[in-house]
């Protein structure tokens, strides 16, 4: 619907030194994370580094970019995000087939703005601002969330969202063309799923009674521009569906949080070749109702998830499905004290059998507790109370790394500044440690996107704040 091939911003070689010298003398470098899987917003690129985005931090406080080599030890501030090139990047940086990064922020000039898309040279180090979302109609809100490549080479996003008008767009970085594919008026879609099939699939929450009143799955084939509504959650069969979808060969799965006969939610399959939605759970008992988040699967017959907290003295649990024989568990029941208990997608199967869940609040001292649990032996083996001087607080996610057997998450507040950090938890040894300490100007705060591994061994990032412009 717009055009705007945006201006050219070349990165100062003088600042890379300076970030580099501080960088260096941290005490504490970052670690390996290298063959990532899971939610804690790492890519990987085709050179073997690893890119990430902050939401703060910078000379502007408007975030950045940054990379770490394989070992951690060479980390740079790639760029600063000043006002008019855009503020706050809070979404995943998108590599191209050619190596170049697409990347959205959520703000622009004077931090007023609806955010643009960018793009990133690495070889040449330089960022091009390719659209600006003006807010000059319901189509051009604010970007979030995760954007995704077509099979087409075009790339599709979500922009707006349950307290704005909201749709998905699609983006031609060919002629730099932004248009819409669907309006969802005042309404919540989820995370896309780029399946192995090639087409986008997603479902929407509804929080519109006027423009968009279903919740439904939604099918999207970019070769062809075609959206087909394959599931219509009606309450019977679910509704209000929340978080990403899970993919398991031919089946996808996912869940609703109200809905079903006790309209407690439900969890839900959807075969992609007969196109037919089955219910395979409706939840209905104290500590399974309502559940939160997206699942998480390493086997092929048992999908683990999470409830929300219900009322007092009911914090949720962590539940099992074999997808089989429909077995359900009650693995564990969340409490205030022993396991603490949140709203992130908080359920990681890092190795069949084997589960991290990880909770935003509660805790001796109530900011949050990271536990390992055995399903087999049906018990918590380790646990770690967090805290904002020694690892961090208000978790965001997790992820696995096979390379190295580790944990990481990444915590938006806490550490040796109050910026945020990100933790490793060495499954080899069970030993917790905060890898990272972000320092706002030194090298940006707040991560909640993700990192992105190149082949040169290098991570790369943003910071929704700091660096010298207060950028990020």
């Amino acid at each position: 619907m717009g055009r705007d091939k945006g201006g050219v911003i070349a990165t100062s070689n003088v600042f890379r030194r300076l970030i580099s010298i501080i960088l260096s003398k941290m005490k504490k470098s970052l670690l390996l994370i290298f063959g990532l899987i899971g939610g804690l917003n790492i890519i990987h690129s085709q050179e073997n580094s690893i890119w990430g985005t902050l939401l703060t931090g910078g000379k502007y406080e408007n975030g950045g970019i940054f990379k770490l080599d394989s070992l951690g030890k060479n980390s740079e501030q790639i760029f600063e995000f000043y006002e008019s090139q855009g503020s706050t990047p809070d979404a995943a940086l998108l590599e191209l087939p050619n190596g170049e990064f697409i990347g959205t922020t959520s703000l622009t000039i004077d931090r007023q703005g609806e955010g643009l898309i960018f793009k990133y040279n690495r070889e040449e180090q330089i960022i091009t601002k390719l659209f600006d979302f003006k807010n000059t109609g319901y189509i051009e809100k604010a970007p979030r969330g995760r954007q995704v490549l077509g099979s087409n080479g075009k790339v599709y996003g979500i922009s707006g969202g349950a307290s704005s008008s909201s749709n998905m767009y699609e983006f031609d970085l060919d002629s730099n063309l932004y248009s819409s594919v669907v309006y969802f008026g005042w309404s919540a879609p989820q995370e896309i799923l780029n399946s192995k099939n090639g087409n986008l699939f997603f479902t929407v929450q509804s929080n519109d009674p006027w423009t968009f009143r279903r919740d439904a799955l939604f099918e999207f084939d970019p070769t062809n521009d075609s959206l087909v509504e394959r599931v219509f959650f009606n309450g019977v069969n679910g509704e209000k569906p929340i978080g990403k979808l899970l993919e398991k060969d031919s089946l996808l799965y996912g869940v609703t949080a109200e809905g079903g006969s006790n309209n407690k939610g439900i969890l839900f399959s959807y075969n992609k070749n007969t196109q037919i939605a089955e219910v395979i759970l409706e939840f209905d008992t104290v500590n399974l109702k309502n559940p939160q988040g997206s699942l998480s699967s390493m086997s092929d017959s048992v999908i683990f998830g999470s409830t929300s907290v219900q009322d007092t003295g009911n914090y949720g649990g962590v539940f099992s499905i074999n997808i089989n024989s429909r077995e359900v568990k009650v693995l564990l029941a969340f409490d205030s004290l022993l396991t603490g208990f949140g709203k992130n997608d908080n359920v990681l199967e890092y190795e069949v059998g084997k589960l991290a869940i990880l909770n935003e609040m509660g805790s001796t001292n109530n900011e949050g507790k990271l536990l390992l649990f055995d399903v087999v032996n049906n018990q918590i083996t380790h646990s770690w109370n967090l805290d904002s001087s020694r690892y961090g607080t208000r978790p965001v996610s997790m992820t696995f790394s096979p390379k190295d057997t580790s944990i990481y998450f990444a915590c938006n507040k806490g550490g040796r500044r109050d910026n945020g950090t990100i933790v490793r938890l060495d499954l080899n040894h069970f030993n917790l440690s905060r890898s990272v300490d972000f320092r706002a100007k030194e090298n940006g705060s707040y991560v909640t996107s993700r990192l992105a591994l190149g082949s040169n061994g290098k991570l790369y990032g943003s910071a929704r704040r700091g660096g010298n412009f207060q950028g990020g």
